[in-house]
């Protein structure tokens, strides 16, 4: 399991905390067995690269072979994709990153293009996979016959999912699986959908991109509250934690979850998860948990929009030069 870093950029999930409480966030991740961080050069602005990189310090001058470190950027044209890449690497003070994304790709910028570049860069050793999150099953192809041709592994997914939002589980998923590619859920508990309940009326923070998220519209929420609060008590009656069953969910489909934290409490929970699925999967264990979980699923799948992904978010499309 990969310990997801968006949280702590200071933006989208409510009132920001600060550095000293966010270090302390990665530390006590550190302590409670997650080795392996994500981020991206968006959250915060560079804000959580940094912040991986003061709190892991000594690690990364000492021991950088025991933490792994993802870092993501938006597809740009080969010689800009390098200078952000550079700057993710002198924030967080590595030599090379585990992992870098395609974080969305664009209209008017040629992926395949972008992909050769992270090749060169895979084999200069500035990183040891390329990766791309948010493409389609199409696009997918494309970036796996660019690294094929060079004779590379084909590239590292990470997309949107989770028991309640499955787009991808006929799109791109299986297509990456099918060529041995690793798959990463983020988002593995539906923005807290699947980790506690919430009240028919949230209060919103005005910095919380949830209070506009399509799971949580006018349209879609009535019937996903419902979903909430009746998935939380077969957790409940299972003497599960939920958060552990949407996890165990996603690494019975031979998925990554990126799971993140904003608080300490947090954090102490999701380490005491991640143990306790290292010990057991709770929905092969537990009779007929499995089976009420997607019966439950049923009953709010057709009332989930139908959108690209969790945020129905596109890119501004780039226009070329003399257009």
């Amino acid at each position: 399991m990969w310990f997801g870093t968006w949280a702590l950029g200071g933006a989208d999930w409510g009132p920001a905390i600060s550095p000293v409480a966010a270090r302390r966030v990665l530390e006590l991740a550190w302590d409670q067995g997650f080795h392996r961080f994500d981020s991206a050069e968006s959250y915060g602005r560079g804000r959580a690269e940094l912040l991986l990189g003061q709190a892991f310090r000594s690690i990364l001058r000492s021991r950088r072979e025991t933490i792994f470190l993802a870092g993501k950027s938006v597809l740009r044209d080969p010689p800009a994709l390098e200078k952000h890449l550079e700057k993710t690497l002198r924030r967080i003070g590595t030599d090379y990153l585990d992992i870098y994304y395609i974080h969305w790709p664009r209209e008017g910028l040629d992926l395949p293009l972008a992909i050769e570049a992270l090749e060169r860069e895979r084999q200069r050793g500035r990183i040891r996979a390329v990766g791309v999150c948010n493409v389609s099953r199409s696009q997918y192809r494309v970036a796996a016959e660019v690294c094929a041709a060079a004779g590379a592994p084909p590239p590292v997914v990470q997309t949107g999912y989770n028991l309640l939002w499955r787009r991808d589980e006929n799109e791109v998923i299986p297509e990456a699986q099918h060529r041995g590619a690793p798959v990463l859920a983020y988002s593995p508990l539906a923005q807290g959908l699947l980790a506690r309940p919430f009240p028919l009326m949230p209060n919103w923070h005005r910095d919380d991109h949830r209070g506009n998220a399509p799971l949580f519209s006018q349209a879609t929420w009535p019937a996903v509250q419902t979903f909430n609060h009746r998935f939380i008590r077969i957790c409940e009656e299972s003497d599960h934690p939920p958060a552990a069953i949407a996890l165990a969910w996603i690494l019975a489909r031979g998925v990554t979850p990126v799971a993140g934290a904003r608080t300490e409490e947090q954090v102490r929970s999701l380490g005491e998860v991640r143990q306790s699925l290292e010990e057991a999967n709770p929905l092969k264990h537990t009779a007929g948990l499995a089976d009420a979980v997607e019966a439950l699923y049923r009953t709010v799948a057709p009332v989930l929009p139908v959108i690209p992904n969790m945020f129905d978010y596109t890119p501004r499309p780039v226009t070329p030069p003399g257009r």
